[in-house]
């Protein structure tokens, strides 16, 4: 365990936690052992980096509502950002791993690196408290880190109209609501249009290959086309 110690720049107290926390369960499960999996580790390394990366980002970001700081750390903990910071300490080859998923590596590599990085943040934490564990998210996380934070934030339409409604009419129980209203081409191809209401008013249409899809094209075409929501934006 000697490798993995010097690539974090940690040494740990009680090495068991270590072991427990590059143990994925299929590890355990394969060699019928009754070591502990790092199950328990990630749960709690989960939220200890939630705390860590909440924390700075309100101290970063005083002007940020927050909505914004809710988007910033989600991206920050997605399963594709910490398989990347895992990356970063080369932490899959320390791992201790059953062959099942060594034989599907390739598709549940994020997850797998993702949920261990969480849990050596969980044993860093419980064997050396808060202050440490937070030193290593931040210097192991910096690289992706900055690279989100200098990535502009693309709002979801249809929370955005919402937002302009709410905040013009002051009537948050009368959400705008989704219809519908044309579905065509072969199964494999469908194309769907929907309109985007509002106390019975048609604030806008738009068009997608998903129902998904053409809701945010609605929102995003009632956004652009409502002068009065746009005006509301510039204040």
């Amino acid at each position: 365990m000697d490798s993995i110690e010097k690539q974090i720049d940690y040494n740990f107290l009680n090495p068991e936690l270590l072991t427990e926390a590059l143990t994925h369960p299929s590890f355990a499960e394969g060699n019928k052992s009754k070591s502990p999996n790092n199950q328990r580790l990630e749960f709690l390394g989960d939220a200890v980096l939630q705390l860590v990366l909440t924390h700075e980002l309100f101290s970063m970001f005083p002007e940020f509502h927050e909505g914004h700081l809710s988007k910033l750390r989600a991206r920050l903990v997605s399963n594709k950002a910490l398989e990347e910071c895992a990356l970063e300490i080369n932490l899959g080859s320390f791992m201790l791993i059953g062959r099942g998923v060594k034989q599907t590596w390739k598709r549940d590599q994020s997850a797998v690196l993702s949920d261990a990085f969480e849990a050596l943040i969980g044993a860093i934490y419980l064997d050396s408290g808060f202050d440490k564990a937070k030193i290593f998210i931040l210097r192991s996380c910096k690289t992706k880190i900055d690279q989100i934070l200098a990535e502009p934030i693309k709002e979801n339409p249809k929370t955005k109209l919402q937002e302009h409604l709410v905040k013009l009419f002051k009537l948050p129980q009368m959400d705008p609501t989704y219809h519908v209203i044309k579905q065509e081409g072969p199964g494999h191809n469908l194309l769907f249009e929907t309109e985007v209401r509002w106390n019975g008013i048609t604030l806008g249409s738009g068009k997608g290959k998903s129902k998904k899809e053409s809701e945010q094209s609605a929102a995003q075409s009632a956004l652009d086309q409502s002068l009065w929501l746009r005006a509301d934006s510039c204040e």
